[in-house]
């Protein structure tokens, strides 16, 4: 039994209008965030600056993460099918982890 060779079909304009789309702007990043909080806030200490770092990182990866799935879709076909694409995990993941290190700051502010 011979096997029959994959078909490679032709990308459509709704395709390539979809891989092409420009990534939605967001209008934070860790710089910006790391850059906020430091004027609002005095942060000085080893550990506090760390903290900061560590959420600004995870901030931007899980804005990259966002964009790629806004350009791919929230579901991409994997080898049973159609599944959730892994970068929403990725976005997830870092989102918590930004959220545990600014908890860990634990800012308040002097009103």
């Amino acid at each position: 039994m011979t096997k029959r060779p994959t078909r490679i079909r032709a990308k459509t304009a709704a395709h390539r209008a979809k891989t092409t789309a420009q990534p939605v702007p967001f209008p934070e990043s860790g710089d910006v965030l790391r850059k906020k909080l430091l004027r609002e806030f005095v942060i000085t200490d080893a550990a506090g600056l760390a903290l900061l770092q560590s959420a600004c990182v995870a901030l931007d990866a899980a804005l990259q993460a966002e964009v790629i799935v806004h350009k791919d879709g929230p579901v991409v076909r994997g080898h049973r099918g159609m599944v959730a694409h892994p970068c929403i995990k990725i976005a997830r993941d870092a989102r918590h982890r930004m959220l545990v290190a600014l908890k860990a700051l634990r800012l308040e502010r002097d009103e």
